[in-house]
């Protein structure tokens, strides 16, 4: 929990702890909502009501081996865990967004409405079973929560400290008396290299590691000695430096098809037909077909059985739990290659010309 406590921090947030029997989520919402977390029961069963109205939109997601009213049934009994089904539907009930965090992870958002035009609510979700309320570190949680909104901001730069563990922390206790460490006094020195990447990948949404490896080194120089503000202030310009190197990228592999089409043809009597330049074209047709999805290293993988229980640990059928989300990667992922396929094709173009 401090690992993740920290993570939040350096967006100047906290974790506000739920009661761990089962009702966490509906707490967590009803913390959001209301700032009771007392008031579990009733969104639970405003929940419930609310998929037992729209019993055909939301059946496609039960399990095949279960009905939906065996579903409501269940999930209308206190300490049942609800999970994404019920946060959606309460989403649309209360008109909402929400974002939710996770220790080692982006945070994930899910959105019914255009952003700004309705609250945009924060929960966390720990080790696949159980979430909690999330707050500004200012807030005193003493009744509904600040306003946190949908644009989070690098506030305090998660770094190590040096000179054996000799930290300034700053403490601030929440209602349950605990507390949150905001590390102080930035040192650019302890932020590693792959945690600078990874960050600028999660916060321009541009995903090849490699070239934004160049494309930070072409900005801030070989030994990335920065923080995170200097990677949120100069983002344009990294995105800039990204697309070059894409584009340069792109542009040397079709220059080194041609000259292997034109070698090919000298040495065949028989016409040959141009070859396309390999996009991986075998991964994704892998990843096209139905039940394939992507690991968390892009890898083509077999997603779980939907009726079984998902393997992120929530002791919820994979088809009402991770289903969806892995579904929405692994068509960004496939929307992303064809644009890179159809830029490529542009590029080809301007190539032949030549």
């Amino acid at each position: 929990m401090t690992k993740f406590r920290t993570q939040l921090a350096q967006y100047g947030l906290k974790v506000k702890e739920m009661g761990a029997d089962g009702n966490c989520l509906f707490r967590s919402l009803a913390d959001q909502l209301e700032g009771n977390e007392k008031l579990h029961r009733k969104y639970r069963q405003e929940a419930c009501d609310f998929i037992e109205q729209n019993k055909e939109q939301y059946a496609p997601f039960i399990e095949d081996d279960e009905t939906i009213d065996q579903y409501l049934e269940d999930m209308n009994k206190e300490s049942t865990w609800g999970g994404q089904l019920e946060l959606q539907a309460l989403s649309l009930l209360y008109k909402f967004n929400y974002i939710v965090h996770q220790v080692d992870n982006p945070s994930m958002a899910f959105s019914s409405f255009d952003w700004g035009t309705v609250p945009t609510l924060h929960i966390s979700y720990h080790l696949g079973e159980h979430y909690n309320s999330v707050r500004l570190i200012e807030d005193p949680c003493n009744g509904p929560p600040l306003t946190i909104g949908h644009k989070l901001e690098i506030k305090n730069p998660m770094v190590n400290m040096e000179n054996n563990d000799q930290e300034e922390e700053k403490k601030q206790p929440n209602n349950d008396d605990d507390s949150i460490s905001v590390i102080q006094n930035i040192s650019y020195q302890n932020l590693q290299r792959d945690q600078l990447i990874q960050y600028a990948m999660t916060v321009t949404g541009l995903m090849e590691y490699d070239i934004m490896e160049k494309s930070m080194v072409e900005c801030f120089g070989e030994h990335l000695e920065i923080s995170f503000q200097s990677i949120d202030q100069t983002l344009s310009l990294i995105q800039k430096y990204y697309e070059d190197i894409e584009i340069e990228s792109l542009q040397m592999n079709f220059a080194k098809t041609l000259t292997l089409n034109k070698e090919e043809s000298k040495n065949s009597s028989t016409p040959q037909k141009s070859k396309s330049v390999n996009f991986d074209d075998e991964k994704i047709k892998e990843l096209m077909k139905d039940g394939n999805m992507l690991d968390k290293d892009n890898n083509v993988i077999s997603m779980p059985q939907k009726n079984k229980n998902c393997v992120c640990g929530s002791k919820k059928k994979y088809k009402i739990c991770c289903f969806q989300r892995d579904q929405d990667q692994k068509d960004v992922y496939i929307e992303k290659y064809n644009k890179k396929v159809e830029e490529a094709k542009s590029i080809n173009k301007g190539l032949l010309m030549l």
